[in-house]
């Protein structure tokens, strides 16, 4: 990078609001009464609040006085300052990842259904219902926060920790975390993203090595992996969203195979062309998949769980599009009448 060149006042503005941004979270996370409960919660937010509003005074001081001062020791000091607090709040959060001190789930979630949850409370119940993963996910953030400090190794700091932060902003945005989060994981993606274009000339070599293979026709074969399983997965079949069958239906009354029916009190229609008999344990459940021709109104049910079911279910079904169905045929060679009730499905709200 030449700073000569690229020194203009969006760049300041740009390099002293990050720096800003990840120093006010840094200040939040590190010094909040989460952490040390000695220092007063004002302290952290008065500090934050400071570096926040200060950005764009001393982007434009920098811009007045550009040609008095060293811009490229100001470009070198922002860009390492961006660098080391990324790092620092990345291992932050593995550290807490690794002491049990993060993303801990509470055991009331054991005492209601996964659909009764919002999206924090699930979000939460799904990383600590297995700590390995926090652990790993831990380990990774501490690892590529070493890697990071280090311009030789940073360009595999940015692999490992890209990812991860990537993943944090989606989680974050669907199950509506929070904005502050939010901003947190947005700000840590735009510092990666800014290191890996500083690191690009590396990044571009390590992609597109200059070898003689490396033709556009060797890189456009090379691409046809991506396309081929696509290809392929159209050709075969593309699973269709019956959206007036999907949903959940009670059964209000049942006739015919006792090893299908004794116990059955829902069935399942699902996105993917998927069905499930309950049983009300979770261990009895039945899977299958469904084939459904809304001209004729005849559905098929091919068993995939468990494997040694081979009676699949070939019947009518009357009633769709309404909140009563009858599923009238054969389970294998004998009959099955279901009478079945829509039951609308539970939608928290993901807010807490």
């Amino acid at each position: 990078m030449n700073p000569e060149k690229q020194t203009t006042f969006l760049h300041k503005l740009f390099l002293c609001g990050l720096c800003a941004f990840l120093g006010a979270q840094a200040c939040i996370e590190l010094l909040g009464p989460d952490r040390l409960t000695s220092i007063p919660s004002s302290i952290s937010g008065t500090l934050a609040v400071i570096l926040i509003f200060s950005f764009p005074v001393l982007a434009s001081g920098w811009h007045f006085f550009q040609k008095k001062v060293d811009n490229v020791r100001i470009v070198f000091y922002l860009e390492e300052s961006i660098v080391f607090l990324t790092a620092l709040i990345f291992a932050l959060f593995g550290w807490l990842k690794l002491l049990h001190m993060h993303m801990n789930n509470s055991l009331v979630y054991d005492d209601f259904r996964a659909g009764a949850l919002n999206g924090p409370a699930l979000m939460d119940y799904f990383f600590g219902r297995v700590p390995q993963l926090k652990i790993i996910i831990g380990t990774l953030q501490v690892i590529g926060a070493i890697l990071l400090v280090t311009k030789r190794t940073r360009l595999l700091g940015i692999f490992i920790l890209l990812p991860i932060v990537l993943n944090i902003v989606l989680m974050d945005v669907f199950f509506d975390i929070g904005l502050a989060i939010s901003l947190l994981a947005a700000g840590l993606n735009i510092s990666l993203a800014y290191s890996l274009w500083q690191d690009r000339k590396r990044f571009r070599a390590f992609l597109f090595p200059l070898t003689a293979m490396s033709s556009n026709r060797i890189i456009a074969f090379r691409l046809t992996a991506v396309a081929l399983p696509l290809l392929l997965l159209y050709s075969i079949r593309i699973p269709r969203l019956n959206e007036e069958l999907n949903g959940k239906y009670v059964v209000v009354s049942a006739n015919g195979e006792k090893t299908v029916t004794d116990g059955l009190t829902a069935i399942y229609f699902d996105q993917n062309d998927a069905c499930v008999f309950s049983y009300g344990d979770f261990d009895r459940i039945k899977a299958g998949h469904v084939i459904w021709d809304k001209a004729t109104k005849k559905i098929h049910i091919d068993w995939k769980f468990p494997e040694k079911l081979t009676n699949d279910v070939s019947a009518k079904l009357s009633g769709v599009g309404t909140d009563k169905l009858l599923l009238a045929g054969r389970i294998g060679d004998k009959p099955l009448i279901l009478e079945l009730k829509l039951e609308p499905l539970p939608r928290p709200k993901n807010r807490r």
